[in-house]
C-alpha cells in the first residue's frame, strides 16, 4: 500500500529561540551566583584589627570569562596579606652591634581567607547545580 508520510513539527520556532536564549540566562543566573559566593566569602573573613590593613585591602571582582563562562574573585592585595594567612618558619637574624643571634619566632598561619574561600565555593557549587536544574538540565556528581 503505497502512501506518503507526513511530519509535522509544532513548537519547533519556540524551541530554537529557547534554545539560543538559554546560554545567555545561564550566564545571567551563574554571575549572580559567582558574585554572591564570592561577596559572602570577603564578608566571612575578619582579620585581627591591629591597623586594618589587612581587611581594608579586600575587595571582589566578577564579570563574565567568555560567552559561556563567568568568574568572581576575591583579591587580598595588602603587602602582608600572604605572609599573615600562611604564617611564618622560625626567623633568625644577627646584629650588626654585637653579632648575637636573636630568635624572632614564628608567626602560625591566620587561616581567614582560605578557609572562608572554600566554604563558599562549595556552597556556590551547590546552588549551581540547582540552577542548572531549573533550567532543565540532569546534574550528577560533586565538583569536588
Amino acid at each position: 500500500m503505497k502512501g506518503t508520510s507526513r511530519i509535522v513539527w509544532s513548537g519547533l520556532d519556540e524551541f530554537g529561540a529557547q534554545l539560543r536564549a538559554s546560554p545567555v540566562a545561564l550566564v545571567k543566573d551563574a554571575l549572580e551566583i559567582a558574585r554572591e559566593a564570592a561577596d559572602g566569602a570577603k564578608a566571612d573573613m575578619h582579620y585581627p584589627r591591629i591597623t586594618g590593613n589587612l581587611g581594608d585591602h579586600l575587595h571582589v571582582t566578577s564579570g563574565t570569562a567568555g560567552p559561556f563562562a563567568v568568574k568572581a574573585t576575591v583579591v587580598n592585595p595588602a603587602p602582608l596579606a600572604t605572609i599573615f594567612e600562611r604564617g611564618t618558619v622560625a626567623r633568625h637574624y644577627f646584629t650588626k652591634k654585637n653579632g648575637v643571634k636573636h630568635l624572632l619566632g614564628r608567626m602560625p598561619a591566620g587561616n581567614v581567607f582560605i578557609p572562608a574561600v572554600i566554604r563558599r565555593r562549595r556552597e556556590m557549587y551547590e546552588r549551581l547545580k540547582a540552577m542548572l536544574a531549573t533550567h532543565g538540565f540532569t546534574v550528577s556528581g560533586d565538583a569536588g
